[in-house]
């Protein structure tokens, strides 16, 4: 039994030193491998770069097709991958100089002329480039007339038109020679006057102080009816009268026992297109507001108080005032 602690040491320590004996005669029977051989590369060497050769000159002189000389043509020049421009003088003369050996391909462009593209041969006597279309004349514009234009936006008595816009569009817009799109503000009496308008057919609209500079809500005519309203401008034209019918929806809003609703918003907007919304306004001290210059048309009424909604669609007919009595809206969480 006292071989045991022996044993327990010597057998790791045999296997160990079999396994570096079978390693050491594994290396031995092995060839060796070469030794790695590490040499510096041969020298990069470049071709010497060469400018291209110049030293070539180019004389010559443009031409009409008639024979003039053209002053103020430019000749643009390809010299290998260099590009040269030169002007001619009053003799139709140009020069190049230091240029690579031809031939050249070359541009002239002059005003009057097609531009032409050619190519230049290497000569030593001077070289004529006729430029083989002239432009006629530029065509001219039919002078267009222009009369004063004095007119009247017809509101009732007391009605403050002040920035009302009219806006007249031509009838055909797209020739060159139609006449221009104008506006004209109006004073509180709805009175307009522009000095010179070109004589031509237009297209009328009218829209209210907070929307000018846009196209919409035309006033002249009931909204969503289609129509359009149109005059044909002339000398010596009388006063042109454009009559609105323009409704008004008013109302008031009060509480539960009667007491008046201020600030509460009121905002209107056409009945299925909520991106055509007037000017949202506030209800005054007696809770009461009122939308006026309204075109014909179907409205949605909202009124905000509090955490109160209170929507109503509204018919509103040409020259309409519709009066809402007193809306009653119970404010949310009271006062």
């Amino acid at each position: 039994m006292r071989l045991w602690p022996f044993l327990k040491l010597a057998i790791p320590l045999g296997t160990l030193a079999a396994l570096a004996l079978g390693y050491g005669i594994q290396r031995l029977a092995e060839e060796p491998e070469p030794p790695i051989n590490i040499q510096r590369p041969a020298p990069t060497t470049f071709r010497k770069l060469e400018p291209p050769p110049h030293g070539h000159k180019l004389l010559g002189q443009v031409t009409s097709p008639t024979g003039e000389a053209v002053d103020r043509a430019l000749v643009w020049v390809r010299s290998g991958e260099e590009g040269r421009g030169s002007w001619t003088d009053a003799l139709g003369a140009f020069r190049f100089d230091e240029l690579g050996p031809g031939p050249w391909q070359a541009k002239v462009v002059a005003q009057g002329f097609e531009p032409l593209s050619l190519e230049l041969a290497e000569s030593s006597t001077l070289q004529v480039v006729v430029l083989e279309k002239a432009y006629g004349p530029a065509p001219e514009l039919a002078k267009l007339e222009h009369a004063e234009l004095a007119g009247r936006i017809v509101v009732p008595a007391g009605f403050d038109a002040s920035g009302f816009e009219v806006v007249l569009q031509p009838g055909e817009p797209t020739r060159i020679d139609s006449a221009l799109p104008r506006r004209a503000a109006c004073d509180a009496q709805g009175a307009f006057k522009i000095d010179d308008l070109i004589v031509a057919h237009y297209e009328l609209r009218v829209l209210p102080a907070w929307a000018r500079g846009g196209t919409w809500p035309d006033l002249l005519v009931g909204v969503g009816d289609g129509a359009q309203h149109d005059f044909t401008h002339k000398q010596g034209a009388g006063e042109l009268l454009l009559r609105l019918a323009l409704g008004t929806i008013a109302g008031s809003l009060v509480e539960p026992d009667g007491a008046p609703i201020e600030g509460a918003l009121v905002e209107l907007e056409l009945a299925g297109d909520p991106g055509r919304i007037w000017l949202p306004q506030s209800t005054d001290a007696a809770g009461q507001f009122a939308l006026h210059a309204l075109p014909k048309a179907r409205y949605l009424l909202t009124l905000r108080a509090g955490g109160s909604t209170w929507k109503r669609e509204i018919e509103l007919g040409a020259s309409e005032d519709h009066q809402l009595g007193p809306i009653v809206v119970p404010l949310a969480g009271g006062r």
